[in-house]
């Protein structure tokens, strides 16, 4: 648990100066403060306290090493109460990993709601040159790249191989406890174009339910993702806040959907990775986008490899592969085929993805200003 204490005001007592000035400005707050300090650590605090204003008054020996001892027991109190509130937080946050993040980043003290974005410029300019260059961005991967390598039949040979199984052709409808499900697992950030507020739809969801459910089992059905939530709102988000902030390079695109396009997108996922558990489809290694498995996960596997080969005395080449837009530079047709030929999804299925994938949009948004 990293230590986050008051600076130590004792610093400023240089045993060379005789009774160097101490400062007073107040200790910064810690996280959740309201919610960890209790009677002992406030009683500690009030000691410090009159320790501090007589050493001020007194100016003796006596009275800095007095307050010296109140300064140190105090924070040996703030961090015992502090550290046992939060080992606690994160005890119960084991099996959520939003929660547990969240708290990390209290404690790191990382801001994560800070919207920095390049200031040299209009609003409305940049949400133009933001969108212009996430687009670029993708085309010149795309370019960069050679031709056999996205249409050549030696390279993904495997995916034309037809599938030998049972094919899933169709959704199974929701039921009201499925879409209950669907929703209490979705993120609920607010989507600026929803008709409906995401707070208030969620007091009358009771009242608002059924329609819901028709959209989502009408979507199933006929194998078609509604145009109208197509459109993907963007911000910009900065890579490193001690990187050039003026520079597009320092951003990347995160982009907030639609309420019902989040309900019908989860609803497919759940009957996705069902029938990729009973066909046994994932990949062996698999970690990102698994039940139960993280990033922690490929970690453990990848130093128990480590391990293994060391304790076996032989050499170890570790390859690292970074991928620069991973997964905007997809390629939708090869997707497609592969979903077919390597997982056996076809009719309604198999529809529903190309819709899904076909005609989509997105529009940068910066302060109150959109891109085109």
């Amino acid at each position: 648990m990293p230590n986050i204490a008051c600076p130590p005001v004792l610093a400023h007592c240089d045993r060379d100066v005789q009774y160097a000035k101490i400062s007073t400005d107040s200790c910064q707050q810690y996280p959740y403060q309201d919610k960890w300090v209790n009677s002992e650590v406030q009683s500690a605090r009030r000691k410090r306290r009159k320790a501090e204003r007589d050493f001020k008054r007194l100016k003796t020996e006596e009275s800095r090493k007095a307050y010296r001892t109140a300064y140190k027991d105090a924070e040996d109190v703030i961090n015992t109460r502090r550290d046992s509130y939060f080992c606690g937080q994160l005890e119960q946050s084991l099996d959520n990993k939003k929660d547990t993040y969240k708290i990390v980043n209290n404690l790191m003290d990382r801001n994560t709601s800070r919207n920095i974005i390049p200031n040299s410029k209009p609003d409305e300019v940049l949400s133009e040159e933001l969108k212009d260059y996430f687009q670029k961005k993708v085309e010149e991967i795309y370019c960069n790249l050679d031709s056999t390598t996205v249409t050549g039949s030696n390279m993904f040979s495997e995916f034309s191989k037809p599938w030998a199984r049972d094919t899933w052709n169709d959704f199974e409808p929701l039921t009201y406890n499925d879409l209950d499900g669907v929703i209490r697992d979705i993120n609920k950030k607010e989507y600026e174009d929803d008709p409906i507020p995401v707070k208030l739809l969620m007091q009358c969801l009771e009242e608002v339910k059924p329609i819901i459910l028709f959209i989502v089992n009408d979507s199933l059905k006929t194998g078609i993702f509604p145009e109208a939530l197509k459109s993907a709102l963007v911000r910009p988000s900065i890579k490193d806040e001690n990187g050039d902030t003026e520079s597009y390079k320092n951003y990347r695109p995160k982009s907030n959907l639609p309420f019902l396009s989040k309900v019908i997108e989860k609803s497919v996922h759940r009957q996705l990775e069902n029938y990729l558990q009973r066909q046994n489809l994932h990949a062996e290694f698999q970690s990102g986008y698994k039940s139960h498995h993280s990033c922690e996960t490929a970690t453990l596997a990848i130093y128990n490899d480590l391990l293994c080969i060391t304790d076996s005395k032989s050499k170890i080449i570790l390859l690292l592969l970074d991928l620069s837009a991973a997964f905007d530079t997809v390629n939708h047709s090869l997707l497609l085929q592969k979903l077919r030929n390597s997982y056996g999804l076809s009719g309604n299925v198999l529809k529903w993805f190309k819709s899904y994938l076909s005609d989509r949009s997105f529009t940068v948004s910066i302060g109150k200003h959109r891109s085109s």
